[in-house]
């Protein structure tokens, strides 16, 4: 995995790892295409050569996001994403009202 962020869905970034990003960013593009417009499902999207695949966790408004080469086989990345949202939610998630709404 390449990058791998968690973020509320008004796109302020809550944690983040990266290990040899994309040259560019394709968050704003899959968020533009993909959450806004409600595309939600379980294929990833295609960035480049990149894979961007993402788990929504509604009750707490957070988009948990991982980013790896297309090259990849990572048959287990929806598992794996939707272990780490359960682990983070567990250890921070006490309410929304703690999130900040907006980007810096």
């Amino acid at each position: 995995i390449n990058v791998f962020k968690v973020m509320t869905k008004g796109g302020v970034v809550l944690w983040s790892r990266e290990n040899a990003p994309p040259p560019t960013d394709p968050l704003n593009e899959m968020i533009r295409d993909v959450i806004l417009e409600n595309r939600a499902n379980d294929e990833p999207f295609p960035w480049g050569h990149y894979l961007v695949r993402w788990s929504l966790e509604n009750k707490f408004d957070l988009i948990f996001v991982a980013v790896y080469l297309n090259l990849s086989r990572l048959l287990d990345i929806g598992d794996l994403i939707k272990n780490r949202s359960k682990s983070f939610c567990r250890s921070f998630c006490r309410s929304t009202s703690n999130w900040p709404t907006t980007p810096p």
